[in-house]
């Protein structure tokens, strides 16, 4: 986007010293913007299209940036504000002019230990205009362990939530406002990234299995068919484009479409967009498509941490990079 693209020399650098050997490399992305905050660790980002600006989650510092159309970046809600974990999956809520993210216990936060990975977990709401947190909905207290991980929401303003640790699917009913599990299909594990179908009948899951359709109806979950050779698994963000499925394959450095059959059930073929961006080594994980451009995190640096979960110093680490690539 025009008024947010800076090339600091630190980031070419970078850039030049990953080398590319003996891999398959398509790059059809460039640079949307980056973000000086080294130790952000982001995990999602969101985009408001009334104020043209990006929401962008640090799972790290436990807080949400926002980041104008003239590059401008401040803290949304700073650090612990209200009580937030790891900010992961976000989505704006544009009729509503709502902020949702999920937020959950991960070793990578601040003040995390050992022990506590999936003690804790919510969905957090906040008015996009105030910055005011409008309720944080958690779990009902048991022993269950819980990782919210990624969102979608439907026209209604129904909200669908994956539970990695849980294994389920949640829900936030927009008329009785309350967190219920929606279904806990046993034929997948590790839930994360989530979108929903034009007709509003169907949540498109990437689990450790694949890429599961299910039926919000019934909440019965089944695989998508999809060629032998082709790998469906190791998918972080999900979005649903002209009946395909947009995938950051983070488990193997690419950004890949999976074109779908008619009822789709099935993936018939597919088209790599990105492979093996030099930045793709420190995990690329989510994003939000705007208009025919699908915007995504490059670096998250999810590695950079030591044993006792402390984060390296800034030498070793680098800006925040957005990358944009345009979509068929």
């Amino acid at each position: 986007m025009k008024g947010i693209l800076f090339f600091p020399s630190a980031l070419v650098f970078a850039f030049s010293s990953f080398a590319q050997t003996e891999r398959t490399v398509i790059n059809n992305s460039s640079i949307a913007f980056t973000i000086p905050e080294k130790d952000l660790i982001p995990e999602n980002l969101a985009y408001n299209p009334a104020e043209k600006c990006f929401y962008v989650g640090s799972t790290h510092k436990r807080k949400v940036v926002k980041v104008t159309p003239d590059g401008k970046i401040s803290d949304f809600i700073k650090e612990q504000q209200d009580g937030e974990w790891m900010v992961v999956g976000m989505k704006i809520d544009t009729m509503r002019n709502i902020l949702w993210f999920c937020s959950s216990i991960g070793d990578v936060m601040k003040g995390y230990h050992d022990g506590d990975f999936g003690a804790h977990a919510g969905i957090f709401k906040y008015d996009l205009s105030s910055g005011r947190l409008i309720k944080r909905y958690l779990p009902e207290q048991s022993s269950e362990l819980h990782f919210f991980n990624d969102l979608v929401l439907n026209r209604e303003g129904d909200v669908f939530i994956t539970d990695m640790a849980g294994k389920a699917i949640y829900s936030i009913s927009s008329v009785n406002d309350e967190l219920k599990i929606l279904c806990r299909p046993s034929d997948f594990s590790d839930p994360n990234g989530i979108c929903i179908s034009p007709d509003e009948q169907t949540l498109f899951v990437a689990t450790s299995e694949g890429i599961s359709s299910v039926n919000i109806q019934t909440g019965k979950g089944t695989l998508l068919k999809h060629p032998a050779e082709l790998k469906t698994n190791g998918i972080d963000g999900l979005y649903f484009h002209q009946h395909s499925l947009i995938a950051v394959q983070s488990g193997v450095n690419r950004i890949i479409q999976f074109f779908l059959n008619n009822s789709m059930d099935e993936i018939v073929s597919n088209k790599i967009l990105e492979e093996n961006y030099p930045f793709f080594t420190m995990n690329p994980t989510t994003g939000v498509i705007v208009g025919n451009t699908l915007y995504y995190i490059a670096n998250s640096q999810f590695g950079s941490f030591d044993s006792n979960h402390q984060i390296f110093p800034m030498y070793k680490l680098y800006e925040v990079v957005i990358l944009k690539v345009v979509l068929n």
